[in-house]
């Protein structure tokens, strides 16, 4: 038994006991994305999906009382029914694909090496994690979907902690503050990287590598921009601090991930805030136009240093090895769709370097269109809701460095289906009150019936009185 072990099982009593409610123990087990609540032989689960699968029983226990008519009523979760048939068929593919596809070559955890599907040893272990991972990605997504405390601290507290646990290891690296070394990061499962190829010593957290930092910080860095402008008192001053250590946590990873993912959100998001600003009349106060300006200002004195920086840190990426390993891992991935049909060969049976490049060699071309789906109905219909702005920006955050270096369907923070889930929640509650409202409406309009002695002179004293407006006319 470890301290994540019990600090799960307190998130556990927190979340089904008192009104800190599942979502955000949730996003508090998320905060330790190396971390283990158990090690059994060679399986680690992640503290995320141990307080998870706690909150998935408790929540289907729920569902079996008699419900009331106020959660008959309720309209369904977003984007849950594509996400569901995803599932399903990731687990058939996952158990089918060794058979139909005997022999066939396909990248390992460790990049660049090859393997062979074989149908007398898979599922293989890690087949049947995977398919475990997802099952509970699926659950958790419609019950923080459901959840009646669900708010987009269900994804703050997530980017807030893990940031200033990392921060914290950052300053016992740099200043000797005593820090509990391998107590976040105690899981067996992964292979953690503190250097880069050539010996580099470089910074990850109490992540399991570099890029995975970044990726995390600048989903940070995207909700808490977001979140400024809406917070007041002490919780600005505490986003502007969280917010300056991740920025810096960024920083430190030096990873290219970063650089590229960074550029692609700046540019998405100027595009949004222009497309507002010149459609939509959005006003803008003096003081925001003066910090554009100088902003701009000091950018575009920047930019030759910044274009150079950017074109050597690419270029050394291009030249290394690493980067030779990843495009042949994806390149050989894309294959692999052709190969199968279409089909994928399951998950956990290939692991290339990008996200697209897994969920098509592993689920396949329906398995992508249906998760493409779902994410788009989500995405579609919460985007004009403001209240959950914040977690709209960190998913596409998340989405962008996944697409580029992270292959993994479900990450151990668990944030891609905590964001699916607050996004889902809001599109639920606002079509519940929605309709609430029109049922309102319609019960308190007057009757339509009338008496008998009313309809009758109604029915022959309008005729009347429209023939006479008429001839008058």
């Amino acid at each position: 038994m470890t301290v994540l072990t019990i600090t799960s099982l307190v998130l556990v009593v927190l979340g089904g006991g008192t009104r800190l409610g599942w979502p955000r123990a949730l996003a508090l087990s998320g905060a330790t994305p190396a971390g283990a609540a158990l090690v059994l032989g060679d399986i680690a689960v992640p503290t995320f999906d141990f307080v998870a699968l706690f909150a998935i029983v408790a929540f289907a226990l729920r569902a079996l009382r008699p419900r009331d008519r106020l959660a008959d009523m309720l309209p369904p979760v977003a984007g849950l029914q594509p996400l569901v048939l995803f599932g399903l068929w990731s687990v058939m593919i996952t158990l089918i694909a060794p058979v139909l596809f005997e022999g066939m070559a396909v990248t390992g955890p460790d990049i660049g090496a090859i393997h062979f599907l074989n149908s007398a040893i898979q599922p293989a272990t890690s087949n049947i994690a995977q398919l475990a991972y997802l099952s509970i990605a699926v659950a958790a997504v419609a019950l923080v979907a459901r959840d009646r405390a669900t708010a987009i601290d269900a994804v703050g507290l997530v980017f807030i902690a893990s940031t200033l646990l990392s921060f914290w290891a950052l300053l016992g690296r740099d200043f000797g503050v005593p820090f509990p070394v391998g107590v976040f990061d105690n899981s067996p499962a992964f292979r953690y990287i503190d250097s880069a190829p050539g010996g580099a010593e470089r910074f990850r957290g109490i992540f399991p590598e570099p890029a995975a930092l970044a990726t995390v910080s600048l989903a940070t860095i995207a909700f808490l921009v977001a979140y400024l402008p809406r917070s007041r008192g002490r919780l600005r001053t505490g986003a502007v601090v969280v917010l300056g250590c991740a920025i810096w946590n960024a920083a430190v990873s030096t990873a290219t991930t970063l650089i590229i993912s960074g550029l692609l959100l700046a540019l998405l998001a100027l595009g949004f805030f222009g497309v507002r600003f010149f459609l939509s009349g959005l006003r803008v106060g003096p003081g925001l136009i003066v910090v554009m300006c100088v902003a701009g200002s000091m950018l575009v004195l920047a930019l030759p240093t910044l274009a150079n920086a950017l074109a050597t840190t690419l270029g050394e990426k291009v030249d290394s090895t690493s980067y030779d390993q990843r495009s042949f891992a994806d390149n050989f991935s894309y294959g692999l769709v052709l190969q199968t049909f279409g089909l994928g060969v399951g998950l956990g049976s290939n692991r290339p370097s990008s996200f697209l490049a897994a969920l098509l060699s592993t689920t396949g071309i329906v398995g992508t269109a249906l998760f493409i789906v779902a994410l788009a109905v989500v995405l579609v219909q919460a985007a004009p809701i403001r209240s959950v702005s914040p977690v709209m920006w960190a998913f596409i955050s998340l989405l962008i460095s996944k697409i580029i270096s992270a292959p993994d369907l479900g990450d151990p923070t668990g944030l891609t289906w905590l964001c699916l889930g607050v996004l889902s929640h809001a599109v639920t509650q606002r079509d519940a009150e929605a309709a609430s409202s029109f049922a309102r409406v319609r019960l308190t309009e007057p009757p339509r019936v009338q008496s008998g002695v009313k309809s009758v002179l109604g029915g022959a004293v309008r005729p009347a009185f429209a023939t006479v407006r008429r001839v008058l006319r």
